[in-house]
């Protein structure tokens, strides 16, 4: 485990509980993870299915039913993806800014 989950771009978005949400940087090893036993196949397919699925995959090292299940069946399927495109686009280099 490494920081905080913070959201990149987001001044005091700083969790208590998680991974760091740089996905650019960290997604495709998240996919590769032979614990992984999600259906997503790109980075992008994985934070949506992470909202609507929180239980399916929990990064090793976090505690599980972290995340609220409640938060697909809250957001609009806009929402979800401008979540899931602005994820899938955050790198290490960019979360420093």
């Amino acid at each position: 485990m490494s920081g905080v989950p913070t959201i990149p771009g987001i001044p005091g978005a700083n969790g208590q509980v998680g991974p760091r949400l740089i996905l650019g940087t960290t997604g495709e090893q998240r996919l590769r993870n032979p614990e992984y036993g999600g259906q997503a196949k790109t980075v992008h397919d994985c934070v949506v299915e992470s909202v609507l699925e929180p239980g399916r995959f929990v990064i090793p090292g976090y505690p599980e039913r972290t995340m609220p299940t409640w938060y697909g069946s809250n957001l609009s399927a806009l929402a979800l993806e401008k979540i899931a495109t602005y994820f899938a686009q955050q790198t290490e280099l960019e979360s420093v800014h």
